[in-house]
């Protein structure tokens, strides 16, 4: 019989593209930028033979009999599915602050994205596509820095305000925004202040998702399960990660062998939804990379390479990241320059900006 071996077209890892881009100054000419989002390639699968001997003649009338199956799981998330829906990613800006907590609907997100804003606080986009929850918030500005999430994704990014050129930019890489104000979906609530109240309803997005706002592609490096994950293979035991994802924010997870997953807390203060559930990671992925500047505000820059962090199930290893250009994806290896596999499940991924101590490890 013969075996075939699936290989990634792009080599998409850990399930999530993120792109980048040098700081420009404001009003500098991305026309260029913007034809190579046009013209990136479309993602692909491709299978090769494992090496085999075979008598001649038999190759021919082996090829003819083999039948390959290849498993069709959700994008951003690996769990496998019998049928996958072309439907789009909806990313939304979820803030994380006192006042916003707790958040509305971040346990139901595919993925979840911290990134550093103004003063060193951090906002998430949380990525739906899987399950759509009812209600997501609450809801704040969009940022440059979303473009690097977004951009590879085909997705729609859903926010409330912004400074007028960083939301232009965010357009001109063809993302399609829904705005508070411009578009329908969103509501202010009356249990919570300004501006900490501005709140989603999903349905509402994904009706006005476009057409083209469809995945077509499975994206990502996934495991069979937790054990068959990169960490879990290759890593070592670890009780609690603490990640200083800026000199204002440290986000600490700790293992949770009960429920196979890594628990998340804002510091000392537990993370938790409205619901009371507590929020948990099955992969925890970091990525250390530098911060500059759109216009004055604070921009992740998602290009390059540098230190990296895997997690999953209860093991950790450390490797790097790497992303040559603004439209490929955002890819992480092991020490030895494996390219790692995630387990299937809920991923957070923290872009740390601080310049120093960037986690530590007990």
């Amino acid at each position: 019989m013969i075996r075939f071996r699936k290989l990634s077209g792009l080599a998409v890892a850990s399930a999530l593209l993120i792109t980048g881009c040098a700081a420009p100054s404001a009003g500098a000419d991305y026309a260029g930028e913007v034809t190579a989002v046009l013209e990136a390639e479309s993602l692909t699968d491709d299978y090769a033979y494992d090496d085999i001997e075979l008598a001649e003649g038999e190759e021919d009338e082996i090829e003819d009999e083999v039948e390959v199956e290849a498993p069709i799981f959700w994008p951003l998330t690996g769990v496998v599915t019998e049928y996958l829906e072309e439907r789009p990613i909806i990313g939304v800006k979820i803030e994380n602050t006192g006042p916003a907590r707790p958040q509305i609907g971040l346990e139901f997100a595919d993925q979840v994205w911290e990134i550093v804003v103004e003063g060193g606080i951090t906002r998430f986009i949380a990525l739906y596509h899987s399950f759509y929850p009812t209600e997501v918030g609450p809801i704040r500005s969009g940022r440059t820095s979303d473009i690097g999430v977004m951009t590879p994704l085909n997705a729609v990014l859903a926010f409330s305000g912004g400074y007028g050129p960083a939301i232009s930019r965010i357009e001109m890489y063809s993302i399609q925004t829904l705005a508070e104000g411009r578009n329908p979906g969103f509501r202010r609530s009356t249990d919570r202040p300004r501006p900490h109240n501005v709140m989603g309803n999903m349905q509402s997005f994904v009706e006005q998702a476009r057409d083209d706002r469809r995945v077509e592609h499975q994206l990502g490096l996934w495991s069979t399960g937790l054990e068959d994950s990169s960490a879990y293979l290759t890593g070592e035991e670890v009780n609690r990660i603490s990640v200083r994802v800026s000199p204002a924010q440290t986000t600490n997870w700790d293992w949770d062998a009960s429920s196979s997953t890594f628990l998340r807390s804002d510091g000392a203060r537990a993370s938790v939804a409205n619901t009371g559930e507590r929020h948990a990671a099955t992969n925890v992925v970091v990525a250390v990379m530098e911060q500059g500047s759109f216009a004055g505000v604070p921009e992740t820059q998602m290009m390059g390479s540098g230190p990296a962090l895997i997690a999953t199930a209860g093991r950790v290893i450390e490797g790097t990241w790497e992303k040559p250009t603004m439209y490929r994806p955002l890819r992480f290896f092991d020490a030895e320059g494996v390219e790692v596999h995630l387990a299937p499940g809920q991923t957070w991924y923290m872009l740390s900006t601080a310049s120093s101590n960037n986690w530590t490890l007990s």
